[in-house]
């Protein structure tokens, strides 16, 4: 049980759901979505910090079922090739970022992990649909985050770089959508990423929750 805890790392699990909550969250705004599905979701993303690919796969099986209403279909078989895919790159993470001996190559892997595949495959899972194309600004916006808080020993430069452009590739989508001020709740996060690097991680996942939340709201 002790190493069971040991491995919750809530900066880590943080980063982890800041992109499948955006990615979930815009889907339900967009497509009627089943709860079960999203909440099956959530909860196989989190898995992945335990490296377990049984637990992973148990979590994954319902979230599939939920979401496509059965076990045995290609959409089945290209989820979990997704998930075991998800799995080795954040265990190539968890290993000391040793995916590659190029520390750009690692970079670049990063994003996309946790920025248009954390993005798109909520998205896919919850609507069963990969949406426009401009879906790729808030997919850009949490690499470019999450890339703010994985990036060590990064200058203030690079750092500030990488926050303006989240937050400019979210302001870009929510103003090519319908124009509603319920779609800039992602600004109330902004001064989180001022306050050092241990609240980065939380800056990061609340981006992700009010980003994809203030479309929700915009349907009340």
């Amino acid at each position: 049980m002790k190493t069971f805890l040991s491995k919750i790392r809530p900066d880590r699990i943080s980063l982890s759901l800041a992109g499948t909550l955006l990615g979930t969250l815009l889907a339900a705004a967009d497509f009627h979505i089943s709860p079960w599905a999203a909440l099956f979701l959530v909860l196989a993303v989190i898995s992945l910090q335990w490296e377990s690919m049984i637990l992973t796969i148990a979590l994954s099986l319902p979230m599939i079922y939920f979401s496509f209403g059965t076990l045995l279909s290609i959409e089945s078989f290209v989820i979990v090739f997704l998930v075991y895919f998800l799995l080795k790159m954040i265990r190539g993470f968890a290993a000391g970022f040793a995916l590659s001996r190029n520390r750009w190559k690692e970079y670049a892997a990063a994003f996309f992990a946790y920025g248009p595949l954390a993005v798109y495959i909520p998205y896919y899972i919850c609507s069963h649909s990969f949406g426009t194309w401009l879906l790729l600004f808030p997919s850009f916006a949490a690499g470019a985050l999450v890339l703010s808080s994985y990036i060590e020993d990064k200058s203030k430069l690079v750092d500030r770089v990488l926050v303006l452009a989240g937050f400019a590739a979210m302001t870009v989508y929510s103003c090519l959508r319908m124009f509603d001020i319920w779609h800039f709740m992602y600004l109330l996060s902004l001064p989180m990423f001022f306050l050092g690097s241990r609240v980065r991680p939380y800056a990061v996942l609340a981006f992700g929750v009010l980003a994809g939340a203030g479309y929700l709201v915009f349907l009340f």
